[in-house]
């Protein structure tokens, strides 16, 4: 908002009279993309970059929420990236500023969910063997497992010396 005063003045510098006037300049609609953010899995590399149109150059970026443990908002090229070591739903908000002190934004949920390993016991029956699951690794604490009560060769077996049950 600026506050501006005209003034008409003749040929002999005499003003007539003087006119104020509010000049108020409203802000662009700034559009954030993608309208949604795909999600991640515990454990893999996940990055996802944002873009704006609408923002007068130069456009800055910010990110507010809590981010999963791993993650990580890069402002400069507007890059969620890393590799996140917790499973949830993140609520994030990403926001563009542009030279004019614009902004818009967009609110997102960040899912990560755990990568799912199934037993097939095909070499052995030691949890700690990745040929016994599929995809081909040994459980973490990032994964889900499922082991099926028929059709495999070999049952897991957990001793106290090599593994242990977080939860069930």
């Amino acid at each position: 908002t600026h506050n501006i005063n005209v003034t008409l003045v003749d040929n002999c510098g005499a003003a007539y009279f003087t006119l104020g006037f509010v000049l108020t300049v409203n802000c662009q609609s700034i559009t954030v993309n993608p309208s949604t953010i795909p999600g991640g899995t515990a454990g893999s590399a996940y990055s996802q970059s944002f873009s704006q149109s609408g923002g007068n150059a130069p456009v800055t970026f910010s990110l507010s929420g809590t981010l999963p443990t791993g993650m990580s908002f890069i402002s400069g090229t507007a890059t969620l990236s890393g590799t996140p070591t917790q499973v949830g739903s993140f609520p994030i908000t990403v926001t563009p500023t542009d030279t004019n002190n614009c902004s818009g934004s967009r609110n997102y949920t960040l899912v990560v969910g755990a990568m799912m390993l199934v037993w097939n016991g095909s070499a052995s029956s030691d949890w700690n063997t990745a040929a016994n699951w599929t995809p081909n690794a040994v459980p973490t604490t990032f994964n889900d497992c499922l082991i099926p009560t028929a059709g495999v060769t070999n049952q897991p077996t957990i001793s106290a010396a090599s593994s242990s049950i977080n939860a069930m």
